[in-house]
This record gives C-alpha cells, sequence and structure tokens, in this order.
C-alpha cells in the first residue's frame, strides 16, 4: 500500500488514484492536502514542537504524515509550509 501511495504523488494522478485507491482499499483512509500515506514514528512534529523524542524503540504505524517541506500546525491539524508556522 506504502508504494501505492508513493505512485500517486509522484505521477499527481489524485482523482484516479483516489477513487482507486479507496476501491482497492476501503479501510484505509485517502491523506489529506500536503500529506501522504507512510510507515513512520506515531509522533510527528508541529510549529509549537519541532523536533520529536524518536528513538529506535519509539512506535510506529501507517497514518497520514506531512510531505517534506510541511509540518503540522498543531497536534492532530493540517500541514502547512515549514515557513508559514508563526515563532
Amino acid at each position: 500500500m506504502h508504494l501505492y501511495g508513493k505512485l500517486c504523488s509522484l505521477f499527481l494522478l489524485f482523482v484516479w488514484c483516489n477513487v482507486a485507491f479507496a476501491a482497492v482499499a476501503p479501510n484505509i483512509p485517502v491523506c489529506p492536502t500536503y500529506e501522504e500515506f507512510a510507515y513512520s514514528f506515531e509522533c510527528q512534529a508541529t510549529c509549537a514542537a519541532r523536533t520529536c523524542p524518536n528513538t529506535n524503540d519509539s512506535p510506529k504505524r501507517e497514518a497520514c504524515v506531512c510531505k517534506l517541506g510541511y509540518i503540522r500546525q498543531y497536534a492532530k491539524g493540517p500541514c502547512i509550509r515549514n515557513s508559514r508556522c508563526s515563532f
């Protein structure tokens, strides 16, 4: 599934991918704008907390994560460009 999500994001076939993905894997959500489906650490950086104390033992899961160059505006919030975080 991870490879499928990567292919969709690489080729920018969002409409086709969303329809096909929903048919192939109805229990896996289609990620919002500026996010991609990946297997990664549960902790995701936010504007308020730029780093996560992840170690090799930190829990991982499949979920929507911010794409490169984006960060969560707040915990479980939308992904925004790194430069848009207010300091």
